[in-house]
C-alpha cells in the first residue's frame, strides 16, 4: 500500500510524502533506533500485545525525498457505542517533522489505514517547549543524562541515594539480568502487589511479558529484566526496554521488607552502569506523578535526573464523529488538569 500527500514547507519546497507499510519486524525495529524513537512504537513491543492481549496495530512509514521522516506503529480502537475506529500512536510517531506535515500526512495515511477512520491521536516522545496548565494534561518523566559518564552521573546522585548504593553492596544485594520462568513468576507476584497496594493496574500482562523476554536480547530494541536478591531472595525488579542510544523503565519495583536494605538503589544504579557500558546517553525513567505517587516521584527525582514534560496528545478528526470524539478527550485531560492543580494548591496551604 502506498499513499502520497504533499505539503509546502517552510522553504516554499513541495515535500512529497509516500506512504508504505512495513511488516517486517526487524527492519522496522533498525530504522526507529536509528530514528532515536520510543520503544512502544516498536514491532517488538506491538506485536508481543498482538500475540498476548489481542491488540490490533499496523506499522507505516513515510519517505521523502531525504529518506524516512515518519514512523508510525497505530494501533486501532473502536469507539463503544458510536463505531468507528481511532488510530492511537502511543508515544510517537518517530521522526522530526512539522505538525503541518504531520496534518497532511495523516489526512492521507487515513482512508488507508482504517476501516472506518474517525480519528488519529499521536503522542510524541518529544519535550514540550512550555507548559500551559489550560492545555490537555502533559506526561511529565524524568531523563538522565548518561552521555557525560559514569562518574558524573554517580556525582549528581542525591547523597543519600548513594549511601543508599554503599549500604546494599554492604548487606548483600547483587543485582542480574534474568529471564527465568521463576524470575518472571516473581516478577509478576510483585507487580500485582505493589499494583493492588497503589490501586493502579500493571502496565503489562502476563502474556506480554513472557513474550518480550524470549526475543533476543541483542536486536536493536530489546527487553531486559533486572533483579536484585538479598541473600538469594527476590527483592527487586525492574523492566528495561533499550532502543538505540535511550533504555526506557517499562515497570518494576522492590519488596517492602527489603526497602532497609536498598535494593532498589542497589537495582538502578546496576541498570545506569549497565546502559552506560552498552553505550545509551539517555535513562529515561518513564512517568512521574508527584500527587498520585510522591513516593515513586521522590525517588526518582533523587536520581539527578531532569524533570521533563512531553509535548502530550495530539489529534487529528478525520469526521464530524472524530471531532467530538477529541473534544471529549480533551475536555477529561484538561478537566483532571485543573482538578490536580487545585488539590496541589490544596496541600501547598495545609503545608504552610
Amino acid at each position: 500500500m502506498t499513499v502520497v500527500a504533499s505539503k509546502c514547507g517552510s522553504a516554499g519546497d513541495v515535500e512529497h510524502i509516500h506512504w508504505r507499510e512495513e511488516t517486517d519486524p526487524s527492519v522496522w525495529d533498525r530504522e526507529l533506533a536509528r530514528l532515536g524513537g520510543h520503544p512502544l512504537q516498536s514491532a517488538l513491543w506491538g506485536d508481543a500485545r498482538r500475540e498476548a492481549d489481542g491488540i490490533d496495530d499496523h506499522r507505516f512509514v513515510a519517505e521523502g525525498r531525504s529518506g524516512t521522516l515518519l514512523m508510525a506503529r497505530m494501533e486501532l480502537r473502536r469507539i463503544p457505542l458510536i463505531g468507528g475506529q481511532v488510530g492511537w500512536i502511543p508515544r510517537g510517531p518517530a521522526g522530526n517533522t512539522s505538525l503541518e506535515i504531520d496534518e497532511a500526512a495523516f489526512r492521507a495515511l487515513a482512508p488507508k489505514a482504517l476501516a472506518r477512520p474517525v480519528l488519529i491521536v499521536t503522542d510524541r516522545w518529544h519535550e514540550s517547549s512550555s507548559i500551559d496548565w489550560a492545555d490537555a494534561r502533559r506526561p511529565e518523566t524524568i531523563w538522565i543524562d548518561l552521555s557525560s559518564g559514569r562518574d558524573r552521573v554517580w556525582h549528581n546522585l542525591d547523597r543519600q541515594w548513594r549511601y543508599g548504593v554503599g549500604k546494599a553492596q554492604r548487606m548483600g544485594v547483587t543485582v542480574e539480568r534474568s529471564r527465568s520462568d521463576e524470575d518472571i513468576h516473581q516478577c509478576l507476584v510483585l507487580l500485582d502487589r505493589i499494583g493492588a497496594d497503589k490501586k493502579f493496574e500493571s502496565p503489562i500482562s502476563e502474556g506480554t511479558l513472557r513474550r518480550l523476554l524470549a526475543s533476543d536480547p541483542a536486536r536493536s530494541v530489546s527487553v531486559h529484566m533486572f533483579v536484585a536478591r538479598c541473600e538469594g531472595a527476590f527483592a527487586a525488579v525492574a523492566l528495561i526496554f533499550k532502543c538505540g542510544k535511550s533504555v526506557h523503565y517499562l515497570s518494576g519495583g522492590t519488596d517492602r521488607q527489603y526497602s532497609r536494605h536498598r535494593a532498589g538503589e542497589a537495582l538502578h544504579w546496576s541498570i545506569i552502569e549497565w546502559a552506560i557500558a552498552a553505550g545509551a546517553s539517555l535513562y529515561d525513567l518513564e512517568g512521574i506523578d508527584r500527587l498520585k505517587d510522591p513516593g515513586t516521584f521522590a525517588f526518582k527525582k533523587k536520581m539527578g535526573g531532569r524533570e521533563v514534560a512531553l509535548t502530550g496528545k495530539h489529534y487529528y478528526a478525520l469526521s464530524a464523529i472524530g471531532r467530538a470524539v477529541a473534544a471529549a478527550d480533551k475536555f477529561r485531560d484538561t478537566s483532571m488538569r485543573q482538578y490536580l492543580r487545585g488539590f496541589e494548591w490544596l496541600r501547598w496551604r495545609k503545608a504552610h
